[in-house]
């Protein structure tokens, strides 16, 4: 009886441990589900243009994102998100966008990155390497 009791509590925690981990594996999956792509429609070589939250938008303008290390597309949280579904674009309240200077003085190339705004949610740009 004994035995019994020793192996039936073992299928009880491989039971529990395989649920757990089954339900962990749901919720990153969820999470990566929820974020939306927004993709860069303008120039790279101007830092306004990709500091510009109305040059990200939801609806992919067919760039091709061809170059070094410029600006192409970036997943972002909706709540940080402003318009209908299917061309929302960032909300400029809830995510200020920077540049940083990835090529030189003479051929810049921009890239974005998050410089404030009242968002705690990060972003995950995408740059053409």
């Amino acid at each position: 009886m004994k035995n019994l009791n020793s192996y039936a509590m073992s299928i009880i925690a491989l039971v529990i441990a395989a649920g757990s981990t089954t339900l962990m594996s749901f919720k990153k999956l969820e999470k990566k589900q929820t974020d939306v792509t927004l993709f860069f429609d303008g120039n790279p070589a101007i830092e306004s243009q990709v500091k510009d939250p109305s040059n990200w938008a939801e609806d992919n303008p067919g760039s091709t994102c061809s170059g070094t290390l410029k600006a192409c597309s970036m997943d972002v949280n909706p709540a940080d998100l402003q318009g209908a579904t299917g061309s929302r674009t960032l909300n400029p309240s809830r995510i200020i966008l920077g540049a940083s200077n990835t090529g030189t003085t003479s051929n810049p190339t921009y890239v974005p990155n998050k410089a404030g705004g009242s968002s705690t949610n990060s972003i995950a740009p995408h740059n053409q390497n």
